[in-house]
């Protein structure tokens, strides 16, 4: 599986911390340069792109191209990666299990059919749409491009194209967000009936301008009893509406779980290409290229400690579980014992989840019972 970090932003949303840089559509200098970069990367990292797709047990065939906003570049620069990677797989195409690419509704309009056309033709089958909520005013504030009429069009577009995997994203825990406004994005969501959701509760990443106006007394974030009682709503309704609930933050129509991300949860090796970007090896190293368009890379190895600390806080994140043998190996068995008898933990055949009444305070009875 490989991940592709494209680190432009037409503008930055105010919550938002991740590496990125705003681009103009004028600025095609420093976007050939980097995508020249990512290209160069690609090849260096051949040996490592051949044996992910070598025949292995935990090969997962996935394409994934994220950021920033990658529909903010030319489409000539996503063939130019996209054929990299096929020129070292020694293929002309590749039919990926999974290929995902992130957009912004205002760029899908944009650009229009012909632009979607050719994402089809690259071999495209899911996009991820950062739509985040169905209300003008809070979209506003959060600073992003499109409204919500230009959202609708562009799920649309989507549609009439031919993409029939298709996944928005969803934010909830924002001070001004009342419980009408966001039954009524959830109602909007579903009515859309898109192949998966993800909805996170509001985080302000460092650097971010509501970071600034934190640190200034200018904000107040929203209360952990408001921010529950939206997630408790949210898992409510798409159940009702048949969505699968497979992990803390997604949710999927049956057999549209998102394969690239649920492969991250379950720790299996992963290549990241592009600043920032961070990569999975032989399951005890991670590669972390660092957030600059001149990046270089730096290197962890996890210690057996780290492992097992990744498997236990991963695995419990999703409706599978993990392993009860394994859990109990590296668990506080009292306490363990004790969250079973009072169904915060369930035994699912041999392993053992998070009820999903408890998903929301997971960190915590993580915390609490790994030794």
């Amino acid at each position: 599986m490989i991940y592709i970090h494209i680190p432009f932003c037409r503008s930055f949303c105010n919550y938002c911390g991740f590496y990125s840089i705003i681009t103009a559509k004028q600025e095609q200098e420093r976007q050939n340069k980097y995508v020249e970069r990512l290209c160069n990367e690609i090849s260096d990292r051949r040996s490592e792109i051949l044996l992910s797709y070598g025949n292995t047990d935990d090969i997962v065939d996935t394409l994934y191209i994220g950021g920033g906003t990658p529909s903010s570049i030319d489409i000539s620069h996503i063939e130019n990666i996209v054929h990299s990677i096929n020129n070292v797989l020694e293929e002309d195409t590749h039919q990926y299990d999974e290929f995902t690419i992130e957009m912004n509704p205002e760029d899908i309009v944009n650009k229009g059919e012909s632009y979607l056309e050719r994402l089809l033709n690259l071999g495209v089958n899911r996009v991820s749409m950062g739509i985040q909520s169905f209300d003008d005013k809070i979209l506003s504030w959060m600073n992003r491009r499109h409204n919500v009429e230009r959202a609708e069009k562009a799920y649309k577009l989507l549609r009439n194209v031919g993409f029939n995997n298709l996944s928005i994203d969803l934010i909830f825990g924002i001070p001004s967000l009342t419980l009408d406004a966001w039954q009524y994005s959830i109602d909007k969501a579903v009515d859309l009936s898109p192949e998966h959701i993800s909805a996170y509760q509001l985080s302000i990443d460092e650097n971010s301008v509501l970071a600034k106006k934190l640190d200034k007394g200018l904000f107040q974030e929203a209360n952990e009893d408001l921010c529950k009682e939206q997630y408790d709503i949210l898992c409510a309704n798409l159940k009702k509406h048949g969505y699968e609930h497979y992990e803390i933050s997604n949710f999927a129509k049956p057999s549209y779980e998102a394969i690239h991300n649920s492969s991250y949860w379950t720790r299996a090796n992963y290549i990241g290409i592009g600043a920032s970007a961070h990569s999975l090896i032989a399951n005890n190293c991670r590669r972390a290229n660092t957030a600059s368009l001149e990046y270089t890379a730096e290197y962890e190895h996890l210690t057996a400690e780290d492992i097992v600390l990744e498997n236990i806080m991963l695995s419990l994140r999703t409706s599978k579980g993990i392993d009860r043998a394994y859990l109990e190996k590296y668990s506080d068995k009292n306490k363990l014992d004790r969250y079973l008898k009072d169904n915060i933990l369930q035994k699912i055949g041999s392993n053992i989840r998070i009820a999903e009444s408890h998903f929301f305070v997971s960190d915590q009875i993580i915390a609490d019972i790994v030794l």
